[in-house]
């Protein structure tokens, strides 16, 4: 039984994407990294992920509506949403599409 737990990643900057991207690896996850929001939609089709990490904004679509693609494809899906500043907004918008946390990380990724 494999009990490598799989994060899908949806950022549409590369640096960070990237930083992110080896953090987790290096923790033990695995990890799919997609810039492009048609990217993640199709990788969930696919396969079946523990926990996604969304970047907002995002190139071509709203990060709360990639968030409403992936959670009818996968209700269970666990989602992270990353935001350059905390706002009530954002954080009431995430509720309402069962957003797991909003995060702020800045520039401390780790």
């Amino acid at each position: 039984m494999n009990s490598i737990k799989k994060v899908l990643l949806v950022h549409g900057d590369q640096p960070a994407s990237r930083t992110l991207t080896l953090l987790l690896a290096g923790a033990g996850y695995y990890v799919r990294s997609c810039a492009q929001p048609d990217a993640a939609i199709e990788a969930a089709h696919g396969e079946w992920f523990d926990l996604s990490l969304v970047a907002d904004p995002l190139p071509e679509m709203s990060s709360f509506g990639l968030i409403e693609a992936l959670k009818k494809l996968q209700p269970s899906l666990a989602v992270l949403l990353l935001v350059n500043q905390l706002e009530l907004p954002s954080v009431i918008k995430g509720i309402r599409v069962a957003v797991t946390d909003v995060l702020a990380p800045g520039n401390d990724w780790a």
